[in-house]
């Protein structure tokens, strides 16, 4: 049996035929390059994810990586069923206009061998019964390629959504950093959902408005000239003298249980053709006794109107789609006694197209079957992969500080003698002079209730280690102590970051903007915490080191990490580039700093090499 959308395409006029037939491609090419991209774009999003995870400090959930692999196994299944459900259409325009040439010329055929008429014939409508003012007949079960615009919405409508989603997701502020770099999570949320809902709006939106396309009956209108139905917003219209044939098709559906066909097993496709347009519609067995009682209708007002008598075509037809165009031919021509038919017949059956082989079903069944085992062995990777990335991005964190350590400094100072480098606190507005001693740079202890601080000016960094050893002594104040490192500093130390202890164990982290002389305008807390690694007391001494990259800072003590703070653009404002140095909360106390280092960021193993490896 010819496919019905063959069928359909088939009997359209040439500017229809080429119009459905592009719509065929576009929505078989489209819908199947459409849903590949998305499976590849999901396992590209699971690798993505696994990238995250080793380049990013925030531990982002590797099931994250499975869905995607699950997701993408889906819609390449979705794909198959897509391209299995269209493989059997035509696929291209030569072909489509021979076939409605050779179809059209079967239908007319004047042969009754050729074109047998129907056994039962619609009787014509006797004159009491016909309506000389117009009948409207409903409703009649048209065949239409409406499902191909279905089809093709389908795909816009989940394209726009996907595009739609996408945007807002890469203008959503929420953030995962990674060092050097900043990726949303939002906007990998905002492309990544949307490719996961096609699975709902690309199926749904086509079953429904196929189902529709399937359920809806259409309103005829018969007048004593002319036939005329609505597709979509237009009005179609036929006139009675254009008609040219008045044809069926049986098709005997089987059972999936039986090997016998029952009547409610039945299909009968009416064609009424003309030069310019075809109406074609259907009655099933299970058809309603109002559905059929109309379609009965109609086919009495088109004998009654037009005198066609009503052709059954089945046998050819089926003829046509089982067998090559050679077979036909000679089966053809042994039907027909006339011998100006054999030619005309033997060219019609020569323009065939349809040929049903199992050659190309099988060999794409196979190319199917072997991607569908590629996919399903990267899902069964990528969990792996995502697990092996995770223990290595541990491992690497574990010894972040000893990779530091274990390179050479690019500057290292003891602070013990000057170096002009360091801009030093004004001894003259504040009536001390700093010293470098053999303890290392001291300052400090006769200017209560103000900071001091030091930079160090020989270059100024963005990524980069700061290092340094500290040690307070004197009576603690009432408004706290501490020492630390700043860093990111402007060259007045009027702008900086700032990382400090406390000698009760707690740390804190600020970010400091001069705005004037009042202490609460210019200091803005960001985070604190206690640490036990932190030695405690007055003159305790402790080595502070801080790694700055990206958005990204790491703050350790004595070789202890006590924070892994991600820094957010929008609220800490905290500068990207400046000059280390150390820092003195309260100058009535004293500080010493000694070893003042800074290091290169360790280079971070490449991520194909760490998963690979």
């Amino acid at each position: 049996m010819l496919p019905v959308m063959t069928l359909v395409a088939a009997l359209q006029t040439p500017q229809r035929m080429r119009s459905t037939n592009a719509a065929f491609l576009i929505a078989k090419i489209a819908g199947a390059l459409f849903l590949g991209a998305v499976a590849v774009a999901l396992y590209g999003l699971g690798i993505f994810s696994m990238y995250l995870i080793w380049t990013s400090e925030q531990g982002i959930d590797s099931s994250l990586v499975a869905i995607a692999g699950s997701l993408a196994l889906v819609v390449f299944v979705t794909q198959i069923g897509w391209l299995a459900i269209l493989r059997r259409q035509p696929v291209s325009a030569p072909r489509i206009q021979d076939t409605a040439q050779a179809l059209r010329s079967l239908i007319i055929a004047a042969d009754d061998q050729f074109a047998p008429l129907v056994p039962l014939q619609p009787r014509p409508l006797a004159p009491p019964e016909i309506d000389t003012g117009g009948t409207t007949i409903a409703p009649i079960r048209r065949i239409g390629n409406g499902n191909l615009a279905a089809i093709g919405g389908a795909i816009l409508a989940t394209l726009i959504v996907i595009l739609f989603l996408s945007l807002c997701g890469l203008f959503n502020s929420t953030e995962v950093t990674t060092p050097g770099a900043n990726y949303t999570l939002t906007s990998m949320l905002g492309i990544f959902v949307p490719l996961g809902i096609i699975l709902i709006v690309f199926p749904v939106v086509i079953v429904a408005q196929l189902a529709q396309q399937r359920g809806r009956g259409t309103t005829v209108i018969v007048t004593a000239d002319e036939v005329s139905w609505q597709t979509g917003t237009r009005m179609q219209t036929l006139p009675w003298r254009e008609v040219q044939a008045l044809a069926q098709i049986t098709s005997a559906q089987m059972s999936s249980t039986s090997t016998t066909t029952t009547n409610s097993a039945l299909m009968t496709t009416y064609i009424l053709i003309s030069t310019e347009r075809a109406f074609i519609w259907r009655v099933t067995g299970a058809t309603s006794a109002h559905d059929f009682a109309a379609s009965e209708q109609l086919l009495r007002y088109v004998v009654t109107y037009t005198g066609q008598p009503l052709r059954d075509i089945t046998t050819l037809t089926n003829d046509l789609a089982r067998y090559g165009s050679g077979m036909l031919a000679q089966m053809l021509t042994s039907r027909i006694s006339i011998a100006g038919d054999t030619e005309r017949m033997r060219r019609f059956a020569q323009a065939m197209p349809i040929t049903v082989t199992p050659t190309p079903r099988a060999a794409g069944w196979r190319l199917m079957l072997v991607a569908l085992i590629v996919f399903l062995v990267i899902d069964a990777l990528l969990p792996l992969g995502a697990a092996r990335i995770q223990a290595k991005a541990a491992a690497y964190d574990a010894h972040r500080l000893a990779l530091v350590q274990a390179q050479p400094p690019l500057v290292h100072d003891a602070l013990t003698s000057f170096d002009a480098a360091w801009i030093l606190p004004d001894t003259q507005k504040r009536g001390f002079a700093p010293a470098f001693t053999a303890q290392g740079l001291r300052f400090g202890g006769d200017d209560p209730g103000n900071f001091e601080d030091a930079l160090y000016t020989g270059t100024a960094y963005t990524d980069g280690v700061f290092e340094v050893t500290t040690q307070e002594s004197g009576k603690v104040p009432t408004d706290g102590d501490g020492t630390g490192i700043i860093f990111h500093a402007d060259i007045l130390g009027q702008n900086f970051a700032m990382f400090q202890i406390l000698a009760d164990g707690h740390w804190d982290l600020y970010r400091y903007a001069y705005v004037d002389n009042e202490a609460s305008d210019n200091w803005h807390w960001l985070d604190e915490g206690y640490s036990a690694a932190i030695n405690k007391g007055e003159g305790a001494r402790n080595t502070l080191l801080v790694i700055a990259q990206g958005n990204q800072l790491w703050f350790y003590a004595n070789g202890t990490l006590v924070e892994n703070y991600q820094i957010d653009p929008a609220y800490d404002h905290l500068p990207t580039q400046g000059y280390a140095g150390v820092y003195l909360n309260d100058a009535v106390m004293r500080g010493d700093f000694t070893d003042f280092n800074i290091y290169a960021i360790p280079p971070h193993p490449d991520f194909w090499t760490a998963l690979l490896h």
